[in-house]
């Protein structure tokens, strides 16, 4: 009998179980990647999230959601949804309940309570989103509210009652510490989402200013829209006007052909929006270009986010070229030992963010940020540029009690790309491998140049010739001897004066061509041998008179 008991009451239990698992199995559930979907027949509103690639770490690459009240509610902060990647980088969408007033996005880690665990100060989330008018009265409007007892606010004075395929883009300057944990929560600003990766204020895009995943605060969103900026208009084709100013480039050329110039192989122009310019000229040898920037302040960082575009068809970046002296770490900010994360796979762009509770030191004696490249084949003659966009820097102190920063003293000084205090931007300076190319000291000869030349030395010559000449002539009147016809040679049959030539070249006369250059000229070259002829005659008649004398 008693066997029979104990056979009804494990039945029993069996079926507790199987009507509990069948509960579970109709509530909230995940699909084969482990994103969240709702509980069939559940009404949904969809919700995109922009979330900061500095989020991203070694203990995750997505993000995640929770919501405490509502349909499919978390139990616990543990119980939190993964959230989907949608096609655009570092944008998230995820299909919530509409009875779901309020939720925080974050970066899909637990950091848990030990501050001692490695992922203690690796979570990061936002703080507390409404995304739902729960009260059903009046439209209540967007957050910031500008008076606590008005729901509206000025970027959205009508009010809006919920987001509905909007996006939530993060304000990196609004960071926050949590009450409850003392953690770092981030605010932002909910905008419509047109797609794409691009969003703004208007439901309809092209009505006011269109941002392309990138964070905006809500008082350059606002100040966008009391300025009515509005998408600039594509520029009109100019292909064909291209084409033609290349064709006359090029006849030009051909017509002019000048001799070709020594010029450098590759030149690079570093830019960014908070560090100085640089520039360096390098010649076929130079197979590797490095950048670095130096950066001071008078802070230590708790956080920061940068991306740094280049040319990927001249230059080339290898994980293999920026590792520190272990060879197992890259050491691009060699002054940021951990809470990094670098994103070096898209083409020509290399991404980065880090976060510590604990701050960063900062040197300005050493680098703060080093890429070395590779030059990719013999470029010859072309320029490029490397340009870093700082787009968050924060400084903050250190609570002795907490041993982290202490959020009141927290100040982005560089926010959404922009320097918002340059009073703390201390050293911003970049530097490139020393320049390999020397231009020559002499310029290559022209043919132009070697006319020029040629010309100097025929006039030398003719110079010389002239003295010459005119030497002979001297030692002719030191003889007493008078020759009338060279004076009579000195002007035209018209009266007009007359430009002779040297004594070895035909008299061109007034031909502008053959003016003067300052040489002594004596005359055509007829009137030369007539001139020698008289000089030997006379010579000859004073010998005979000499010897006649003598005898």
């Amino acid at each position: 009998m008693s066997k029979k008991i104990i056979s009804l009451m494990l039945a029993m239990a069996l079926s507790a179980s199987m009507v509990a698992v069948a509960a579970v199995s109709v509530s909230a559930d995940t699909d084969s990647d482990g994103y969240y979907v709702p509980s069939e027949g559940t009404e949904t509103y969809r919700y995109y999230f922009y979330m900061p690639q500095r989020w991203e770490n070694e203990f995750t690459t997505t993000a995640g959601a929770y919501w405490w009240e509502g349909t499919d509610l978390c139990e616990t902060w543990q119980d939190m949804y993964k959230v989907k990647e949608t096609e655009n980088e570092n944008i998230f969408c995820i299909d919530v309940p509409t009875d779901v007033p309020k939720l925080v996005f974050n970066n899909y880690v637990d950091g848990g309570a030990d501050p001692e665990a490695p992922q203690y100060t690796k979570g990061a989330q936002t703080s507390d989103v409404t995304c739902v008018d729960s009260d059903d009265e009046e439209a209540w409007g967007y957050w910031p509210k500008t008076d606590e007892d008005d729901p509206s606010n000025e970027l959205y004075p009508e009010g809006i009652r919920n987001f509905d395929n909007m996006i939530y883009v993060i304000d990196e300057n609004r960071i926050e510490e949590n009450p409850l944990n003392q953690k770092l929560t981030c605010r932002g600003q909910w905008y419509y989402y047109y797609g794409n990766g691009e969003y703004g204020y208007t439901p309809v895009k092209g009505d006011g200013a269109v941002y392309n995943t990138e964070y905006m605060s809500f008082e350059k969103a606002l100040k966008d829209k009391e300025d009515g900026v509005k998408p600039t208009p594509t520029e009109p084709d100019s292909t064909v006007a291209t084409t033609e100013a290349v064709e006359t480039t090029a006849s030009e050329e051909a017509t002019t052909a000048p001799a070709p110039v020594s010029k450098p192989a590759l030149t690079v122009n570093a830019k960014s929006n908070v560090f100085s310019d640089a520039k360096a000229v390098y010649d076929n040898s130079t197979k590797q270009v490095t950048v670095t920037y130096y950066l001071g302040t008078d802070r230590d960082l708790v956080n920061l986010e940068w991306y740094l575009k280049f040319d990927n068809t001249v230059l080339e970046y290898k994980n293999a070229n920026n590792l520190d002296a272990t060879g197992r770490k890259l050491n691009i900010m060699p002054q940021i030992p951990s809470g990094f994360v670098f994103n070096t796979s898209l083409p020509g762009k290399i991404n980065s963010n880090a976060s510590d509770l604990g701050l960063y030191a900062i040197d300005s004696e050493k680098p703060f940020i080093q890429v070395t490249f590779d030059v990719i084949g013999e470029p010859e003659n072309v320029e490029t540029t490397i340009d870093l966009d700082v787009r968050v820097l924060t400084t903050g102190e250190l609570d002795p009690v907490k041993m982290q920063v202490d959020a009141s003293t927290m100040n982005s000084f560089v926010v959404d790309s922009e320097i918002k205090d340059p009073s703390v931007l201390k050293v911003a300076n970049t530097t490139l491998t020393e320049s390999t190319y020397v231009a020559p000291t002499v310029p290559e000869t022209t043919k132009a140049t070697e006319t020029t030349k040629a010309t100097e030395t025929t006039k030398a010559t003719e110079t010389t010739k002239a003295t010459e000449t005119t030497k002979a002539t001297e030692t002719t009147k030191a003889s007493e001897t008078t020759i009338a016809p060279a004076t009579e040679d000195a002007t035209s049959s018209t009266g007009a004066t007359v430009k002779p030539g040297t004594a070895d070249t035909a008299n061109n006369g007034n031909n502008a061509a053959n003016n003067d250059n300052g040489t002594v000229k004596t005359g055509d070259a007829t009137l030369a041998v007539v001139i020698l002829t008289l000089l030997v005659s006379a010579t000859g008649v004073m010998f005979v008179i000499r010897k006649r004398e003598m005898f």
